[in-house]
């Protein structure tokens, strides 16, 4: 967990509750009503236990992250390609 680890890159992929609900729909063959129900109900408790766990607010604080990426608007091969050219940016930096 980011929070706890103090070395490495740390990466978030942010998409809105909307559009995670949707995916969730598709993926899932259920309605976006459906998902959104689920997907309520497990961020809730997911929120909850990390809290009651580790201390901190899941999905509010960002700053163990060094590169945040929004996703809403990005198909998964799209992420894929964004995050290895970030990573490959990081690699030829940290050669020189």
């Amino acid at each position: 967990m980011p929070w706890l680890l103090t070395g490495g890159f740390k990466i978030w992929l942010m998409a809105s509750f909307d559009k995670r609900a949707a995916r969730v729909a598709e993926r899932d063959k259920m309605t976006f009503e459906q998902a959104y129900a689920v997907l309520k109900e497990k961020e809730t408790q997911t929120k909850y236990i990390y809290k009651k766990l580790y201390g901190f607010d899941l999905g509010e604080d960002f700053t163990p992250f060094n590169f945040i990426l929004d996703t809403d608007n990005l198909n998964a091969d799209q992420v894929f390609e964004v995050l290895c050219r970030v990573i490959d940016n990081i690699v030829c930096c940290c050669q020189s």
